[in-house]
């Protein structure tokens, strides 16, 4: 080989490589970074969400207080109250409330009335986990936020039964 193709070489060989080292790195750190753009992006919605779930709640909460702290009700009038409330209550374009006594039976339900009175407690979603169930325990620790199908649901602990 001529010394001529040598000093081509040995100067573009390590260009190549230098070059082909940066663009992978700047490829590698801007794959990263999107990513991590990705998942503070997907953080900061779910708490968006969950603030304003906490809201709607706050407001259900308010919405039926008159009747929770009215003593001069008796249990059944109230509880058949606080259901009707609920179930007219709405938040956003799709949201609505849901109740379940303690035992997982369906108390309030407005878009599947067929569900009200059902005991609903091994109701499983597609990973195998126990929706009414984990609700109920959630809701028994005061307040808190749950995913289920991708859905953050917001609870609050309110005794109807």
């Amino acid at each position: 080989m001529p010394l001529k193709a040598k000093l081509i070489l040995l100067t573009l060989l390590p260009l190549l490589i230098v070059t082909a080292s940066i663009s992978w790195i700047s490829i590698y750190q801007a794959k990263t970074l999107g990513n991590k753009e990705v998942e503070i992006f997907r953080d900061n919605l779910i708490k968006a969400k969950e603030n304003a779930l906490k809201d709607s709640v706050d407001l259900a909460m308010d919405a039926i207080s008159h009747v929770y702290n009215d003593t001069s009700l008796d249990e059944q009038s109230a509880k058949a109250e606080v259901k009707e409330i609920l179930t007219r209550l709405r938040y956003g374009s799709d949201g609505y409330f849901f109740a379940y006594d303690q035992n997982g039976v369906n108390l309030v339900h407005p878009i599947l009335p067929e569900l009200i009175g059902q005991n609903l407690i091994a109701l499983q979603d597609e990973e195998g986990d126990f929706l009414i169930e984990s609700l109920l325990n959630q809701a028994l620790t005061g307040e808190g936020f749950i995913n289920i199908y991708g859905k953050n649901l917001q609870l609050a602990k309110l005794s109807l039964s």
